[in-house]
């Protein structure tokens, strides 16, 4: 935690599943010889399938003066099972195809960490209960040689989200119940929707210089059609009755503003090979046709390949033939923004109950493809009175996402990082318009996110340039990237004051002033050549205030629980779970804020609140019975939820800014998604960056993990 003195401990729980595996693991447990030694989690080296003890877990081992025999019982069982792998794969070439089995007897010193989620009769997660039994031990077992952080709610007002339910007087809802008593159907509480309003999105599309916005929804079986046409009549409020326009008709969804095109595109979506896709999208043409004012979002149905698909391939190529990442470039590279709902998964053809959740949400993150924004973001960042004076509604919110991408097999150049950024953009004039503006590394250039996103997809991750350097040199050379780009964003903005958002994990490694340890010191005190985004500018064109959020698990203290003083001011009343903004009291400088998230699953209608009142030492056990209200799940396998939080710590670079504000801003801005109809981790600017990452076509959905334990012949 930023600007406290004294050391923090972050303690927490996980549920860790043990594989069979060591050389298929990326670390391992080891029980160090004696009573009362912790247990060591040690990295492991290697590629998958021959994983051993890492060389400077080795050298980290020696300097601490470890007991070796860890070290020994890591390589011995390394060297066994490489034994095991090596006759396995002997013996597939001579007899066929069997499957690599390790011995199943329980550990003794050396536990390998499952490294996948995969059919394990465990669910992750400990619960919130857990966590409240292991706090209580904590403060039991130091007593008075450790304090808790203190941490006092604010007074924020979060918006209301048009996916909230209908706000409803008293009156009102007396006024319903005694309706609804007298027989009509009239609801208590209206449902909220995470559509936006079709002027809206007229509105934003016109802002952007088009006259119309054409859905073009490219599908392959029957059941996707009916499904995108199903949630199209709901968005737009049409008749589902009669709804079945033709091949390449394109019918109107709103006043001649908003349109659709259905076409059949078999050849274009289904798996296989690269050639021939561009012929196999002509007929489509006309659609996808954005010349006189026409803005084209391509609505498509997808799935993720399997061995039904191509018989005779391996695993880990069914992703040179998956037409995701294949369709994607040739619509990005027509600037066609495009996003795809999934048709068939390993259950067979997908027909969901209503409401369709997934098609749902494959729409909104379409319109968030296109940049499209309503007044949802107006209505989220409407300051507290007391923020009048710096109103975080009145500057431009840019976020950078920074990641380094591994490398994949066959690959011998250096890791690739990638930098994709937005700036959400205010309007001049209040009530109109906000523009969200992108940016990446690969096309460095402000545009219209739409477009920024379309190129971006289009090409290949960008390579390192200038021959093999050395890691502080390279994360240097991003942080000069960076710099250009916050100069040329400086000149588009035309004098509109801006602050930026970085996540801590990812950035720290370019600016020092991002670390905790560097938070009492002045720029020039550390190794990095950059001290915090924006500061090498000429000092009117930097940034008002760096916004760091963190969510790492290991490096933000975890909610759980929180205590409300009575207005009596006599008595306290203690809380299980709590959204609300906190700020943590720090020694010196800035204060730190946490934005606790309750996770949507947690509160959802199916989960019963798994881990709230116990642990998963007493988990229920399944109820097979006749009588369908005794049956019951185990509650073993289920995921068992807890509270996350958000650190956000604005850091200023000048006099007028209002950390609070900016703090409250950017908590308004994680509860306010664009489309979501949940809370995000980030906010809006930094998450539509890592959607631009996150939707690339090298982002591949289907790439195999070297972690994981194929068959043999899997594994060659």
């Amino acid at each position: 935690m930023p600007n406290i003195l004294t050391p923090v401990l972050m303690v927490t729980s996980r549920v860790t599943r043990i594989s069979d595996s060591l050389i298929y693991s990326r670390k391992v447990l080891a029980i160090q010889p004696g009573k009362n030694r912790p247990i060591l989690e040690v990295a492991l080296h290697g590629g998958g399938g021959a994983r051993t003890i890492s060389r400077y877990a080795l050298e980290a081992l020696g300097r601490l003066d470890m007991d070796y025999s860890i070290l020994k019982a890591i390589a011995t069982r390394s060297r066994a099972e490489q034994l095991i792998r090596a006759e396995a794969v002997a013996k597939a070439v001579k007899d066929g195809k069997p499957k690599l089995r390790f011995p199943r007897e329980r550990p003794d010193q050396i536990w390998p960490v499952l490294p996948k989620n995969r059919q394990f009769p465990i669910g992750v997660g400990t619960g919130m209960h857990h966590l409240r039994v292991l706090n209580q031990h904590i403060l039991n077992r130091f007593q008075d040689l450790a304090e808790p952080l203190v941490a006092r709610a604010t007074t924020l007002t979060l918006p209301h989200r048009p996916t909230d339910p209908e706000r409803v007087s008293k009156a009102e809802m007396d006024r319903r119940k005694a309706e609804r008593e007298a027989g009509s159907d009239i609801p208590l509480r209206g449902k909220g929707t995470a559509f936006p309003e079709p002027a809206s999105i007229t509105a934003a599309v016109k802002a952007a210089g088009f006259t119309k916005l054409r859905l073009v929804c490219l599908w392959y079986r029957d059941e996707t059609r009916l499904r995108m046409l199903t949630t199209l009549a709901k968005t737009y409020n049409l008749d589902n009755k009669g709804l079945d326009p033709r091949d390449g008709q394109e019918i109107d969804l709103y006043g001649g503003t908003i349109t659709a095109v259905f076409h059949f595109m078999g050849d274009f979506l289904t798996h296989g090979s690269p050639s021939g896709r561009t012929k196999a999208l002509k007929p489509a043409d006309a659609a996808l046709d954005a010349s006189g004012g026409v803005l084209v979002g391509a609505w498509c149905e997808t799935h993720i390949p399997t061995a039904d698909d191509a018989p005779g391939l391996k695993p880990a190529e069914l992703e040179d033939i998956d037409a995701k990442p294949q369709t994607k470039t040739i619509l990005a590279g027509r600037d066609i923004a495009s996003q795809y709902v999934l048709g068939k998964n390993a259950q067979g053809v997908i027909q969901p109950k209503a409401p369709d959740h997934p098609t749902e949400m494959a729409l909104l993150d379409l319109y968030r493809s296109l940049g499209i924004i309503d007044d949802r973001i107006a209505n989220a960042l409407r300051p507290e009175p007391r923020h009048a004076l710096y109103g975080p509604d009145r500057i431009a919110h840019v976020g950078f996402h920074i990641r380094q991408q591994n490398k994949r097999k066959g690959e011998r150049t250096s890791p690739k990082i990638v930098v994709t950024a937005t700036a959400l953009v205010p309007p001049a004039k209040r009530g109109d318009v906000w523009q969200l503006r992108g940016w990446s590394s690969a096309v460095p250039r402000w545009q219209p996110y739409r477009s920024a996103q379309n190129q971006f997809h289009a090409n290949q991750y960008p390579q390192e340039a200038g021959g093999k350097k050395s890691y502080r040199h390279r994360w240097d050379d991003i942080g000069a990237v960076i710099e250009r780009a916050l100069e040329d964003l400086v000149e588009e903005l035309d004098g509109r004051p801006y602050v930026v958002t970085v996540d801590e994990d990812s950035a720290r490694r370019i600016w020092d002033g991002l670390q905790n340890s560097k938070q009492s010191s002045h720029p020039g005190t550390g190794k990095n050549k950059y001290w915090l985004p924006g500061y090498s500018l000429q000092e009117d064109e930097r940034p008002d205030a760096i916004i760091r959020v963190n969510i790492a698990d290991d490096r933000v203290p975890p909610p759980v629980a929180y205590t409300r003083v009575l207005s009596t001011r006599d008595g306290e009343k203690e809380g299980e779970t709590t959204n609300a903004l906190y700020e943590i009291e720090t020694d010196f400088g800035t204060p730190v804020w946490l934005l606790c998230n309750v996770p949507r699953n947690y509160d959802g209608g199916n989960s019963g609140r798994l881990g709230a009142k116990y642990t998963r030492w007493d988990a229920k056990r399944a109820v097979i019975s006749e009588n369908r209200e005794d049956r019951r799940k185990s509650e073993m396998p289920e995921p068992w939820y807890t509270m996350t939080a958000t650190e956000i710590f604005p850091i200023a670079l000048n006099d007028r800014v209002s950390h609070e504000a900016l703090a409250f801003a950017t908590a308004q801005l994680c509860h306010q998604t664009m489309y979501w109809s949940g809370r995000a981790r980030y906010p809006v600017a930094l998450h539509a960056a890592i959607q631009m990452d996150e939707d690339h076509p090298q982002y591949r959905r289907t790439a195999q993990s070297a972690d994981e334990e194929p068959d043999i012949d899997e594994q060659e």
